[in-house]
């Protein structure tokens, strides 16, 4: 009985040693298990959230596409800055030392980030994983966080790039340019009716996990198009300080140039002062006094806004006074109705159809040919002019110059003047029209129009873009000079030439002049609304050289703040420019 028991009892040994390894065995597995699952889980969860992180730049912005002048200087560009990104997240789970090391090169890298803020973030915001710290720096800012970032020698701290909208000569050629805000994209100029060829095309990086890694997949961004407008930097900047200097000796709502090249219908220049800073578009201090902007409400600060943004010289228009009587002459001349030495007498006014019409000198001047009345401005003389062609030859002129039509400029906005219809014109409108009163055209129609009486006739759509390039400079569209219609002759462009020119030499144009050139040209005085008023327009339209013109600029003073204000206000704006341009531009 004794030697069964112990038989017994090692069987049972056995059987529980055996239970005993087979649950300790069992345990192995299941801890196993365990720590696989959890590591899965945790891998998967880091990746989750890199692929998260992924997220917040999954668009690469395009790069938009520069505004150059057309000899390259950049009026516009894009270049690519930074936000600093700060990760309470990675850094708090990094090791001390590491946490010191980065804030350190914060603090000593970022102007204005300081250790103090930087430990302050980490305790009130530790569940959070995108911390703006520094916003829109340049590379030159952030290279050394850059290269710490790559050798991972500072934890939780990535660069967030986009790029920023630059204008480096600020408010220069603004009338141009237009503006470009991240909201609205390209407003006004060329910004605005060339955006989507100088947007171009974000890319998109796309983060899938997959088992242990992330997958990425890029789309890469396609790079907007350059602009190289027909804008001469040189011209610009002369045209600009010859406005400023205008605003050192007096006041007006507003002075406008534009330059264009008789030729081809290229604008040169253009400029409208008040001009708005294409950086800050929406800024009105400098433009108005303080003690008055703070008495504005929103919407008027707005309405000030949107006359800034658009341009005076494409869009508004007014009455061109006596720069439309050359209009007259010409189609006098080509019609065969007069000729240049057709005499007129002057008493002063003269009477049509019951309504006494003065001449702007009150005493009259006289006997005189066409030619002379041209260059005295005469208004006696164009009623006389405008009686002898009639009513039908007068408005088809109108027409065959585009007054009344847009020119198609290749800027956003353009307005298209005010014309009598062929109806609305009886006797007194023939009669005021003939010097200028009565209808309304913008200085683009204007500069246009005036170009085809000195070129030989020859009536261009005027454009500001040359060419369309890609990133390596290679031409993707370009834009050539396009003849709308003749508007007269060759021989009769020959005789306004000369008319003109005398215009500068011996009439109301001479405060034009400029030493050693010949120059023609026309000056204009326009009363505004209400002739009561007492408000006015003045402008000097002059091309040169006068025999062979390469340069047209028109020159408006909109409500010149001075006592009987006349057309030398403007014609002494051209002399300033000109007197610059002409040497610049090697014309003799």
């Amino acid at each position: 009985m004794k030697l069964n028991l112990k038989g017994e009892m090692k069987k049972h040994l056995i059987v529980i040693f055996i239970l005993f390894l087979f649950a300790f065995l069992g345990l192995i597995i299941r801890v196993t298990y365990i720590n696989i699952q959890e590591k899965q889980s945790y891998q998967t969860s880091v990746l989750s959230q890199h692929v998260n992180n992924l997220t917040i730049s999954s668009t690469i912005p395009a790069k938009r596409g520069a505004i150059l002048d057309r000899n390259g200087t950049i009026m516009a560009e894009s270049i690519k800055v930074y936000n600093v990104i700060y990760d309470p997240v990675v850094i708090n789970q990094a090791k001390e030392e590491i946490i010191q090391k980065t804030n350190q090169l914060l603090s000593q890298t970022i102007s204005g980030v300081t250790i103090a803020e930087l430990e302050k973030l980490l305790k009130e915001r530790p569940n959070s994983s995108y911390q703006i710290i520094a916003k829109a720096l340049e590379y030159e800012q952030v290279k050394a966080l850059d290269q710490a970032i790559k050798d991972q020698t500072i934890k939780g701290v990535f660069l967030e790039g986009y790029y920023k909208r630059i204008y480096p000569y600020q408010t220069m050629a603004s009338d141009i340019i237009g503006f470009y805000n991240v909201n609205t994209g390209g407003n006004y100029g060329v910004e605005g009716f060339y955006d989507t060829a100088l947007s171009g095309k974000d890319g998109r990086l796309f983060g899938a996990i997959d088992k242990s890694y992330v997958n990425q997949e890029e789309v890469p961004a396609e790079d907007g198009k350059n602009i190289l407008t027909t804008i001469d930097f040189g011209i610009q900047k002369y045209v600009e300080q010859a406005i400023a200097n205008y605003y050192k000796e007096h006041d007006a709502k507003s002075v406008n140039v534009i330059v264009l090249n008789p030729k081809n219908g290229e604008i040169l220049a253009m400029a409208s002062s008040p001009a708005f800073n294409s950086n800050m578009p929406f800024e009105l201090k400098g433009i108005i006094e303080e003690k008055d902007l703070a008495l504005l409400n929103d919407e008027e600060k707005n309405n000030i806004r949107f006359g800034l943004w658009k341009s005076y010289l494409i869009s508004d228009s007014y009455e061109p006074g006596s720069t439309f009587k050359p209009f007259v002459l010409a189609a006098g001349i080509e019609e065969g109705k007069i000729n240049l030495n057709s005499s007129y007498n002057c008493d002063g006014g003269k009477e049509i159809h019951g309504h006494y019409i003065r001449c702007w000198k009150a005493g009259g001047h006289g006997l005189q040919t066409a030619s002379e009345a041209l260059a005295n401005s005469c208004n006696v003389a164009f009623m006389e002019i405008g009686e002898k062609i009639g009513k039908s030859i007068f408005y088809d002129y109108e027409m065959k110059f585009g007054f009344g039509t847009k020119t198609n400029v290749d800027m956003l906005g353009e307005g298209k003047g005010v014309l009598n219809t062929y109806e609305q014109i009886g006797p007194v409108e023939l009669a005021t029209g003939s010097f200028g009163q009565g209808f309304n055209v913008t200085p683009i129609q204007l500069i246009s129009a005036f170009s085809s009486l000195i070129n030989g006739g020859k009536l261009y759509e005027p454009y500001i873009v040359k060419e369309v390039q890609d990133n390596n400079k290679k031409t993707v569209e370009s834009n050539e000079s396009r003849l709308i219609r003749q508007t007269i002759s060759d021989e009769t462009s020959m005789q306004m030439l000369k008319a003109l020119e005398m215009v500068v030499q011996d009439g109301t144009g001479n405060k034009a002049s400029v030493e050693g050139y010949r120059i023609g040209g026309k000056t204009g005085t326009a009363e505004k609304g209400n002739r009561d008023d007492d408000l006015y327009i003045v402008s000097f339209i002059g091309f040169v050289p006068a025999e062979n013109p390469q340069l047209i600029a028109l020159v408006i003073v909109d409500e010149p703040n001075i006592e009987n204000p006349d057309s030398g206000l403007a014609s002494n704006i051209f002399k300033d420019f000109m007197g610059k341009v002409l040497p610049y531009r090697t014309i003799f």
